[in-house]
């Protein structure tokens, strides 16, 4: 009897997995996870273009440039068009326009953003403060958004969405991919360590704009 009901309970469980694989309750190793843009965001002048890569990570970690084999689309062809991940900045007028550009490869979406100056200099610094204004010392238990501006069609411009963020080490602070500070040690005090500098990059068509941001205090 107890064979019986030892075979009934195995014929169940064999179900119910049967039945959650045919739900997809089971993840491939081989399925895509994340794909990413690089660079994250990117100042062309009009009539430029860049090549933009991309990479998918599957759930098993591997890690596959699929640059030529995903689909590329952008949010603004009047601003700027994509092919195989060729960008093309188109010709504005007034002043500096972003348009989004997505990847997509097993059904999952990366993006970048595209910048496009109407002059013929572009950004080669960034001026890093904070949504609050220059605020160096931060509280525990609180956050910071940085903000980095360029000058970009011959103003001040918000480039903070296309900035790639820094930290040389996380023992004091940790910053975000949007450029959101945590504070996670005290720093900066009567003998006590230095606290880290933040550095943020924006690459352009002919180099990179950069930026850095000191954290004065932690406390």
């Amino acid at each position: 009897m107890k064979a019986i009901r030892f075979g009934a309970m195995a014929l169940v469980v064999l179900a119910l997995l049967a039945a959650a694989a045919c739900h997809g309750f089971f993840v491939s190793e081989s399925t895509t996870q994340s794909v990413a843009v690089t660079p994250k965001g990117v100042i062309l002048e009009q009539g430029d273009t860049y090549n933009l890569i991309a990479k998918a990570t599957t759930v098993g970690g591997t890690t596959t440039d699929v640059t030529a084999t995903a689909t590329w689309t952008t949010s603004d062809g009047t601003i700027a068009t994509v092919a195989a991940g060729v960008v093309t900045a188109q010709t504005l007028g007034g002043s500096a326009n972003t348009a989004t550009i997505s990847a997509e490869s097993g059904g999952v979406t990366g993006t970048a953003i595209v910048m496009v100056s109407t002059t013929a200099t572009l950004p080669t610094s960034l001026n890093v403060t904070t949504t609050g204004g220059s605020t160096l010392t931060i509280s525990p238990l609180t956050t910071l958004q940085l903000k980095a501006t360029a000058s970009v069609s011959g103003s001040d411009t918000n480039v903070t969405g296309l900035v790639t963020w820094s930290i040389p080490n996380t023992t004091y602070a940790t910053v975000s991919s949007s450029g959101v500070i945590t504070p996670v040690a005290v720093c900066g005090g009567l003998l006590q360590p230095t606290c880290p500098t933040i550095t943020g990059t924006v690459t352009t068509k002919t180099g990179t704009a950069t930026g850095t941001f000191p954290i004065i205090l932690i406390d």
